[in-house]
């Protein structure tokens, strides 16, 4: 008699199209906080803060604006968004402070914020579909330990500092929130943000 095989379902066991959509959602989040790095730079030496509220409530209207498109509830994309911007500007605090005691690490060049800009809003614009994509998988049972062991992967593969480690962790804040509960793995924790501040017309 040939044996029986019984198919994994994405409500059971994270299979490939999980494992795909989790890391694209945890890959890029890390790249966007990989930029803030060129936004710390910009900004260095300048009269311009790491907050920028009226960058901040462009960014979140905007990914408002995206979240029908990706079949997002508004309050959610606000929250993801919220938690990106958050995390970018732990590592823009944390280089500033690095910088500020370790005068031979400052940037040499200052990098052209109206430049990096449209980077990050496609940045954006891409997270939200990731998430959008990865949302059913991370809701699954299992959904939380996929996240933990993507956050681990694409913190070994793109080797990131501590101080990214922790960032990546605040950017996936509300990413975690949604994930199954019964098969929760927490994240490491990062230490107090700065209280969130309140940021381009989307296209779908």
């Amino acid at each position: 008699m040939a044996a029986t095989h019984t198919a994994a379902t994405p409500s059971t066991t994270p299979g490939t199209a999980a494992r795909i959509a989790v890391h694209a959602l945890v890959r890029l989040s890390a790249e966007r906080l990989l930029s803030a790095r060129e936004v710390a730079a910009a900004k260095w030496g300048t009269d311009r803060p790491v907050e920028d509220p009226v960058r901040e409530r462009q960014i979140l209207a905007a990914a408002r604006a995206r979240a029908a498109c990706r079949g997002l509830s508004p309050a959610l994309a606000r929250r993801f968004a919220q938690d990106q911007m958050d995390a970018a500007k732990l590592v823009q605090h944390a280089l500033h402070a690095r910088w500020r005691a370790h005068p031979a690490e400052r940037p040499r060049h200052r990098p052209d914020l109206t430049l990096l800009r449209p980077h990050l809003d496609s940045l954006d614009a891409r997270l939200l579909h990731a998430l959008a994509t990865a949302l059913p998988h991370l809701t699954a049972p299992l959904g939380g330990a996929e996240l933990a062991r993507q956050h681990a992967r694409v913190s070994t593969t793109l080797a990131l500092d501590p101080t990214h480690r922790t960032a990546l962790t605040r950017a996936l804040t509300h990413a975690h929130a949604h994930a199954h509960p019964h098969a929760l793995v927490p994240l490491p924790s990062p230490p107090s943000s700065p209280s969130p501040s309140p940021s381009p017309s989307p296209s779908c």
